[in-house]
């Protein structure tokens, strides 16, 4: 795929084999947590209404959505910047909820950050070596340190 192209663009990546790290650091809580939010074992939506979010009904069904396809996205690498930016606005959320309201089981603070800032690593850098979108075309490992 010819990387001037806007989906070239958000698929690049370099040979880096260390991206897994944040890859799994923003992916794996994505995917648990909002499993456990679509499943009802840890319900979204009194979260939402505790910290005063509008239209709670809904985005406890259309948040955790897009989480889960965030961590998808970013585990596999597969237009893993798309999944950092839903992640990073997904997490932000999650900092104003910490922020407005405590819940029974509150995760601690330090998980959304890390997240975010695991995320915005991938935004940056791309899925890397071992992703779906290092499979294709990667800029040279020189091209990569430079911008």
């Amino acid at each position: 795929m010819a990387r001037d192209t806007p989906i070239g663009l958000l698929t690049r990546t370099t040979p880096n084999k260390l991206a897994i790290l944040p890859r799994l650091v923003a992916g794996a809580p994505l995917v648990g947590i909002n499993l456990q939010h679509l499943t009802g074992t840890a319900p979204l939506r009194p979260i939402l209404e505790g910290a005063g979010i509008p239209l709670a009904g809904i985005n406890a069904v259309i948040g955790p959505v897009f989480g889960l396809l965030a961590g998808a996205l970013i585990l596999a690498g597969a237009f893993a910047r798309v999944g950092a930016m839903i992640a990073i606005g997904s997490m932000a959320m999650a900092l104003f909820a910490h922020a407005r309201f405590d819940w029974a089981d509150e995760p601690p603070i330090v998980l959304p950050l890390a997240v975010i800032v695991a995320s915005a690593w991938v935004l940056w850098k791309g899925g890397g070596a071992w992703s779906v979108d290092g499979r294709g075309e990667r800029l040279p490992a020189s091209a990569h340190a430079a911008g």
